[in-house]
């Protein structure tokens, strides 16, 4: 019963600006509501199945160690990095920054990035072969794809990942904005 009741009254008023918060309240819930439905129905569709464009979410595996292996192997909890599949996404923001060049070369120039087309390259290699253990500066440049086209430039994205925290709540999953402007 706690757990309805911090799904239900908690979080909505944590995400209130507190004035006049049951409306607030309220609508976020409707909202909620709404949203755990659309999953349902796009679950017995099978449209979560996988990946929208291959790359972007990752779904989990269950990686739980069986009851009976013992403590010794909890010791390795450093905080390094995760080799799992991490349940993952990356949203960026709805309009680029105007003004800036689209050429590659243009904006290498204006940003004053010398390295700005190997390390695109490189990006795509990387979304390309996500398989691939090789680190990225040893990845000879004549193997990673050509950048060809507009370059657009996007000041800040969302990112939702899974977290156990107790900011994130009891779903795990945890938003934080990223900012990449000059003024931040």
């Amino acid at each position: 019963m706690e757990s309805k009741h911090i799904k239900a009254i908690k979080e909505p008023w944590r995400h209130s600006n507190h004035y006049e918060a049951l409306g607030q309240m309220l609508v976020t819930n409707q909202h909620l509501n709404k949203l755990a439905v659309a999953r349902v129905d796009f679950c017995a569709r099978g449209m979560l199945q996988q990946a929208l464009y291959g790359t972007t979410s990752v779904m989990v595996e269950d990686t739980t160690p069986p009851a009976s292996q013992g403590l010794e192997e909890d010791e390795d909890e450093d905080g390094g990095a995760v080799d799992d599949d991490l349940l993952a996404d990356v949203i960026l923001s709805q309009k680029a920054i105007p003004h800036l060049p689209r050429h590659p070369d243009d904006l290498r120039d204006h940003l004053d990035l010398p390295h700005l087309h190997d390390t695109i390259s490189r990006f795509l290699y990387e979304q390309i072969n996500p398989d691939d253990d090789t680190p990225l500066d040893d990845v000879p440049q004549d193997r990673c794809p050509k950048v060809e086209g507009k370059v657009y430039v996007f000041p800040s994205a969302v990112a939702l990942y899974y977290a156990l925290s107790d900011r994130s709540g009891i779903s795990g999953m945890f938003r934080e904005r990223i900012r990449a402007v000059r003024s931040w």
